[in-house]
């Protein structure tokens, strides 16, 4: 369905949303070849198309996922220095010329505890291990994305600066807990993460991720 057109007004084009107040600004014509749209003083035609768009930011997921724009990452910790906090880190590098959108997550942890999420801008710590753990969930499409992935032991439970995007109980079963709130995406643009951590000392357990990436 059409719901906007681009209109010139103080000699700029922008993009109008249809409303009673700015209608779709066509003219139709009956005779004899039938009806027809008109534009001004100019038939709709090849030549002169309906000026129209239809913003829509996602696809459905089959469309994401054949267009190569859909990535998945799971990581598995085994093991953990005692006393230690595990952080899991998923980055938009700088520069990377990509928008991340976070559609799905879950873990599951060795003993059931609490784990927070929080998005902030400042470097990851820890060391890069993202390897092939971010895979395409459509490998023919050949596309990439400079998503990383980190991992931390922490000394302790970290109390960030940015604001704490939720929290979730996890289980030790999966799929455990649900990290991302229905129908909320958090959005990472080039130099944004979005941390995961354990606030319990000393759990191993597993992480996967689903997100979109966009050109930005």
């Amino acid at each position: 369905m059409l719901n906007s057109f681009f209109k010139y007004a103080s000699g700029r084009w922008s993009n109008t949303i249809v409303s009673s107040s700015d209608p779709l600004p066509v003219e139709i014509i009956g005779g004899g070849s039938g009806i027809k749209l008109n534009i001004g003083e100019s038939d709709v035609s090849s030549s002169n198309p309906l000026p129209t768009s239809t913003i829509n930011l996602f696809d459905t997921t089959p469309l994401e996922c054949a267009r190569g724009n859909m990535f998945v990452c799971r990581i598995v910790t085994t093991s953990l220095a005692t006393g230690k906090f595990l952080s899991i880190t998923l980055q938009n590098p700088t520069g990377s010329g990509e928008v991340l959108y976070l559609v799905g997550g879950h873990c599951n942890t060795s003993s059931a505890a609490v784990q927070q999420t929080y998005q902030r801008t400042i470097a990851p710590t820890g060391t890069d291990i993202t390897g092939t753990l971010i895979k395409n969930a459509n490998p023919s499409a050949g596309r990439t994305t400079q998503a990383k992935l980190w991992k931390d032991d922490l000394a302790a439970a970290s109390t960030p600066a940015a604001a704490i995007w939720g929290k979730v109980a996890t289980a030790t079963s999966f799929a455990g807990g649900g990290l991302l709130y229905s129908n909320v995406f958090p959005v990472l643009a080039a130099g944004e993460s979005l941390t995961m951590e354990h606030l319990t000392a000393n759990l191993s357990g597993e992480l996967v991720l689903v997100f979109i990436s966009k050109p930005a």
